[in-house]
């Protein structure tokens, strides 16, 4: 019950609203007034209720690992779907459609609600998994052996005692009585109630770790567990990401995801102009957005960008205050056939734009010529380009998601 109460009250803290047009003018509602024909509004941070066909896209991606289990976020573009040789379309290659349980995690659009409720793809599973029938559990079933083996044992024991009573010369009623008190006294109907106490005491105690459970049978499931095996982020991790390593200035600097350290001392940004630097690509080639609610920030974004937006924030860098003094005027968001995202903004020169980068650090490589090292601009040797190149490999062999920035002066007459 108490398990119950609070999965409930959890679910009125997230109350997932939309945001359509309806008589020509945009409204919020409630999730369950949607209906097929809708028109949805989709902002980074919403959550898709309903299963929509999109009709307007703007750099439009969106979370789907509730549904699909994919980690990264996945494009989406008004393109039409085209059949493989009259196959039918897989869920994830679904390019047009966005569906109910996922949400924005970047640019804008617009779609028209084509399913809701049981008829979405998440309402289907849902659907499936309430008529499957949940097979019974070990301890249920040794339980259910142990009644069994108990009964023909006391069925035996009982008739052995009749038979006995009435050689010696008691009635067949006196016997008859004794034969039946002595069968209920050996069923054991305090079985259950011992099993359903222990139960409801493994619940408790995973309930003060922080583990919600539903059913009394599921404590006995997961005792059983040995291994648990999972691949995409997202699915059992809470698919965030923070910055661990920065390599500047042929240095390597650790990260807790909020502070860098030097030889586990504390660094102090504003002794490193080359870092200071690097955030600033950072924050201005980003779309996280960084709002402060009820005495905290919060980060809405994808899981990369918001770990670079949390760092900048915690070193006293004020992300929007950047961007207020570098204005975005265009962006070219990373395609398939470029590895990096790239923003131009204005600046205090009106003769010159400024040019921020961030991508894939062996494309970046590629087209930079000069470097920046202890705050002074200098050209690019042989030598850094191998020092950059194995610091790269280096940190990709540890398992890290490796990120590159760049940065670089625009005449306006090249606009």
């Amino acid at each position: 019950r108490k398990t119950e109460s609070l999965i409930k009250s959890l679910n009125k803290i997230f109350e997932h609203k939309s945001e359509v047009i309806r008589e020509e003018e945009a409204k919020v509602i409630e999730s369950e007034e949607l209906v097929p024909g809708d028109i949805v509004l989709l902002k980074p941070g919403s959550f898709v209720n309903a299963d929509c066909r999109l009709i307007e896209s703007i750099n439009l991606s969106v979370d789907e690992s509730a549904l699909t289990g994919e980690s990264l976020p996945v494009s989406k573009f008004v393109n039409l779907c085209i059949f493989n040789n009259g196959d039918h379309i897989s869920l994830a290659d679904r390019c047009n459609m966005v569906y109910r349980g996922t949400f924005v995690v970047g640019g804008h659009g617009k779609a028209v609600v084509v399913a809701t409720g049981n008829a979405t793809e998440i309402g289907k599973i849902k659907s499936l998994i309430e008529e499957h029938e949940t097979p019974k559990t070990t301890v249920q079933n040794q339980l259910d052996k142990l009644g069994i083996k108990l009964s023909i044992i006391s069925a035996i024991i009982c008739a052995a005692v009749f038979v006995i009573g009435l050689l010696r010369g008691y009635g067949i009623l006196e016997m008859l009585k004794s034969s039946i008190s002595l069968a209920v006294a050996a069923v054991p109907e305090g079985l259950p109630t011992v099993a359903t106490t222990t139960f409801a005491l493994g619940m408790a105690n995973l309930r003060r770790q922080g583990i919600l459970i539903r059913e009394l049978k599921a404590v006995e499931t997961l005792g059983t567990i040995d291994t648990i095996c999972f691949d995409k982020t997202g699915t059992l991790t809470l698919n965030k990401m923070a910055i661990s390593e920065l390599f500047v200035d042929t240095k390597l600097y650790e990260s807790d995801g909020t502070n860098l350290y030097e030889n586990e001392l504390p660094l102090k940004i504003e002794e490193n102009p080359t870092i200071r630097e690097l955030i600033k690509v950072s924050i201005l080639c980003n779309d996280s957005k960084l709002t402060f609610d009820n005495g905290k920030y919060n980060i809405v974004g994808t899981p990369t960008e918001n770990a670079l937006i949390k760092l900048a924030n915690s070193i006293s860098t004020n992300p929007e205050d950047l961007r207020e003094q570098y204005k975005r005027i265009k962006t070219f968001y990373r395609a398939e056939n470029r590895h990096f995202m790239l923003t131009i903004h204005e600046t205090d020169n009106p003769e010159e734009y400024l040019v921020a980068i961030k991508g894939a650090p062996d494309k970046l490589l590629e087209f930079s010529n000069q470097l920046m090292h202890k705050g002074e601009i200098k050209n690019f040797t042989e030598r850094d380009l191998i020092i950059y190149s194995e610091a790269n490999e280096s940190m990709s062999s540890k398992g890290l998601r490796v990120l590159g920035f760049c940065y670089g002066i625009l005449e306006k007459k090249y606009k």
